[in-house]
């Protein structure tokens, strides 16, 4: 298929290698979800191609940089707002040592997440319904993972205040964002980096020419331990990010 070729030369171009195993995986996702798009709206990307590269590829653009976050054994990644799986389920499965959880707040997606890793025999990968500002304050989850990533639209200073209250100290979130817009969100997230008890400790452009493009991973230390004021209620942090006056 084109779009597995797509992919694996994608992946061998971030230096990752993907099984036959791992791609015939990588198919039968990419049918499940065409199939059920068709009934439910899981995603904009139709095109078999397109979801290969935007939502597969892209999320493959962690696997370099993830062995230096995480510890040898056990290592726990929590991946919030996931949507139909991304970038967790294609981190599950090329890292089958990683325990993944799949966060998500949307009833239909949460199902389609349940089915995928049934389909595809995920022991390392579990879907959980919820908000990230709620499970921010569970015992189960608050502060218990090595990494949190997120791929989304909101902005620095908000998904660093969902994401710090997850990740255990010295740990990281990582954001997949558009490279053209990191520099000015880091610097309008400062006041909530300050609040948050965590630095921006790099930022990794993570561009696939002529496949995917604009693409950077911002990568924040969690310093010391988060107060108890964060989260804030659901909602609130992409409505009034934190400011000075935090």
């Amino acid at each position: 298929m084109a779009e597995q070729i797509l992919l694996q030369q994608g992946a061998l171009a971030l230096g990752v290698r993907l099984s036959t195993g791992q791609l015939a995986m990588f198919a039968a996702l990419s049918s499940a979800l065409t199939e059920w798009n068709r009934q439910v709206n899981l995603t904009g990307l139709v095109d078999p191609d397109q979801i290969e590269l935007k939502h597969f590829l892209d999320s493959l653009t962690l696997v370099p940089h993830l062995p230096a976050l995480l510890p040898l054994q056990r290592a726990r990644l929590i991946d919030v707002g996931s949507g139909p799986g991304f970038p967790g389920l294609p981190l599950a499965i090329a890292l089958s040592h990683l325990h993944v959880t799949l966060l998500e707040a949307t009833g239909k997606k949460v199902s389609f997440l349940r089915h995928a890793v049934e389909l595809l025999g995920l022991e390392n990968a579990r879907p959980l319904h919820g908000r990230a500002e709620e499970a921010g304050r569970l015992l189960d989850h608050r502060e218990a993972y090595d990494v949190a990533v997120v791929r989304a639209l909101a902005g620095t200073a908000a998904l660093t205040e969902l994401l710090m209250p997850l990740v255990r100290v010295g740990g990281y979130a990582v954001l997949m964002k558009k490279q053209s817009n990191v520099e000015d969100e880091v610097a309008d997230a400062r006041p909530a980096l300050q609040a948050l008890n965590a630095s921006v400790e790099d930022v990794i452009p993570v561009d696939v020419p002529g496949l995917l493009e604009d693409r950077a991973l911002v990568v924040i230390k969690k310093l010391s331990v988060t107060s108890e004021r964060f989260p804030r209620r659901p909602g609130v942090p992409q409505r009034r990010p934190l400011r000075e006056s935090a």
